[in-house]
């Protein structure tokens, strides 16, 4: 299913927040979903897929870092919620946004 993700995908799920559970959070935290960056740079030569980065925040200090797990995605409208099994989600420096706020990529070759 990975694979098949497109950064279009997405979009409509801009500004809404999404769950990540894993054995050690097993109730899941909760991200937001604040862009999707592209990266053609970075993509194959043959592959279909432009390489893109979602890039997710916590409103709040975590004492975490990388993550591995299931990520549950909000339904689109007119869709359905979407799970995404065995993602990394990296943790990434504040880097001049909000420092109260735990910053995240998921990226997608």
């Amino acid at each position: 299913m990975l694979a098949n993700i497109q950064a279009q995908d997405f979009m409509p799920l801009l500004g809404q927040p999404c769950l990540m559970c894993n054995e050690q959070f097993a109730t899941g935290i909760t991200l937001h979903i604040q862009a999707i960056r592209l990266r053609p740079q970075a993509q194959l030569p043959g592959s279909a897929r432009s390489p893109f980065v979602v890039e997710l925040a916590m409103p709040e200090p975590a004492p975490i870092g990388d993550l591995q797990g299931q990520l549950r995605l909000p339904a689109a409208a007119g869709g359905s919620d979407i799970t995404l099994d065995e993602v990394w989600v990296g943790r990434v420096a504040a880097a001049g946004r909000d420092p109260a706020w735990a910053y995240f990529q998921l990226p997608f070759n």
